[in-house]
């Protein structure tokens, strides 16, 4: 029996003897890379492995060592990505080349009108109709240009005599309505689909650049900003080309008619014309395939601030093509 004890008593000291604490684990630090980006077009917000880096290219960002996924985004492109493998203390270089995302055509509508103009209120009907039929904001820009007959006293075109003059000269308009449909369609004004017609015309067309507008009310000022897109340069004379601006008001109501037609709602009315009556040339070209324009202009007392409006479109000074048109309605 004792022995037997003796036994167990040496067995149970063999094994606590045994026992071994575990290794000590010697945690490694992640190590970093440097990624500098590029790409065909300058601008783009650069993701690393989904997080926003803040930064834009072209740029340098910082991904842990191994595999990152760069993504680029940036407004009239597709989002583009690639993927890097990025080496510890180290510097790399990528270009990601991003697509332009396709753009609808979007068709302008020139409207020239009076307050005293009777056959007018039949095509400002047809006008106001139109999204009814599928012709929506996202699709037709509407600019309302007064002229100074039959009535010289339009307020409209008192207000803005010499851009308003500037237009009516430009299409040789010598009676109200007048319409023109991308700047060299006239249509009937008093027919609805003839007007339509003209319409379908214009957005069938492929786009030739795409027109993006934020617009702004800061410190007494109408602020816009304007991005354009070369889309497709094929057969166009860039040096033949304007940018025109339009501050419109979406609605201007009166407590009385204001002429001899009877109208007291008058919608999309032009009020000025930015930087000035003749526009400005295009500084994009083949090579460069965006550019960005700004505006602004003090606040005029006749103006409602809440239904200032812009309107942009592209025309060939020219052939009085309008290749693009948009618009913050």
């Amino acid at each position: 029996m004792k022995l037997k004890l003796h036994i167990a008593a040496l067995m149970l000291v063999f094994i606590t003897s045994c026992t071994t604490e575990p290794p000590n684990v010697i945690e490694q630090e992640d190590r970093y890379g440097k990624i500098f980006v590029q790409s065909n077009t300058s601008g783009a917000a650069i993701f690393v492995n989904g997080t926003p880096s803040g930064k834009i290219t072209p740029d340098t960002v910082t991904a842990k060592a191994g595999n990152a996924i760069i993504r680029l985004e940036k407004d009239g492109y597709l989002p583009a990505t690639l993927n890097a493998i990025v080496l510890p203390d180290s510097l790399i270089a990528v270009t990601v080349n991003m697509e332009v995302q396709s753009a609808p055509k979007v068709v302008l509508l020139e409207e020239f009108s009076n307050v005293s103009c009777v056959p007018c209120v039949a095509t400002n009907r047809i006008i106001s109709k139109l999204p009814e039929s599928g012709y929506s904001k996202e699709k037709v820009v509407i600019i309302k240009y007064s002229a100074n007959y039959p009535s010289p006293l339009d307020p409209h075109y008192q207000h803005a005599k010499s851009d308003m003059d500037s237009r009516l000269m430009y299409y040789t308009v010598f009676s109200t309505p007048t319409i023109y449909v991308d700047g060299t369609v006239s249509p009937v004004a008093s027919d609805s689909n003839s007007i339509k017609s003209a319409l379908d015309l214009g957005l069938a067309k492929t786009p030739k650049f795409r027109i993006t507008i934020k617009d702004s009310i800061d410190a007494g000022e109408y602020k816009i900003g304007i991005t354009l897109q070369n889309l497709d340069s094929t057969g166009i004379s860039f040096s033949n080309l304007i940018l025109h601006t339009v501050v419109t008001e979406s609605q201007i109501t009166y407590s009385s008619p204001p002429g001899a037609n009877g109208e007291t709602i008058f919608k999309n009315v032009a009020r000025k014309m930015l930087p000035s009556k003749d526009g400005e040339a295009l500084t994009i070209s083949n090579s460069m395939n965006t550019v960005t324009y700004s505006r602004s202009i003090p606040l005029h007392s006749a103006w409602n601030p809440a239904n200032l409006r812009c309107a942009v479109f592209v025309q060939n000074k020219l052939t009085k093509e309008v290749y693009q048109a948009s618009s913050t309605y």
